[in-house]
């Protein structure tokens, strides 16, 4: 990923969800997991773990290595900017 352009895997997430026209609610009751969690994952507060890039590899037909990459560089991003 490019280091100029690094963004919490939430934002993509939002983008499909948006894209998709599916609400939080109904991501909600697919993948299993509640709201609020997803809300802050939506603003990077939450990190993304193996079990939603799973989840979210089923449900949303992207693959959990793109979920768990995007994450992984994140968080890299976040810690190199302290």
């Amino acid at each position: 990923m490019n280091k100029g352009y690094i963004i919490p895997p939430g934002i993509i997430l939002l983008d499909y969800i948006n894209q998709n026209s599916i609400t939080l609610s109904e991501l909600s009751e697919k993948t299993g997991f509640p709201e609020l969690e997803l809300q802050k994952m939506l603003t990077g507060l939450t990190p993304l773990t193996e079990q939603h890039a799973k989840k979210f590899d089923e449900v949303l037909h992207i693959s959990a290595s793109f979920w768990l990459e995007t994450e992984k560089d994140y968080r890299k991003h976040q810690y190199e900017g302290l």
